[in-house]
């Protein structure tokens, strides 16, 4: 008998490994679990990365949403659209003088 086959009959863990099926489906289940494209592990990345990007959606789309607002706000109110000018690009009327205070 070769040296397999003695430590198989003296240790009774590995007495399951005379078994040809269970061998194959031990061996099939591992690689479905660790080495497969759609393994367990890599079903964890993906579900982490699905998680995360809908975060991101919803941000953006928060985004989007306050954009549309202020698009409304601008298009609606000519002081607001004043106001947005003069903060946004230093804009001024006439006969009047810009500062710029910035924090160093």
């Amino acid at each position: 008998m070769s040296k397999l086959g003695k430590l198989l009959n003296q240790n009774p863990l590995l007495s399951f490994a005379q078994n040809k099926y269970i061998l194959v489906l031990v061996i099939a289940a591992l690689w479905l679990i660790f080495f497969d494209k759609y393994s367990i592990v890599s079903q964890k990345k993906m579900a982490k990365s699905i998680e995360r990007l809908k975060l991101d959606k919803a941000f953006y789309i928060q985004g989007a949403e306050d954009t549309d607002y202020e698009i409304e706000k601008l298009t609606t109110d000519p002081a607001e659209l004043e106001k947005y000018a003069r903060e946004k690009y230093w804009l001024k009327r006439k006969n009047e003088d810009l500062f710029i205070i910035t924090d160093e």
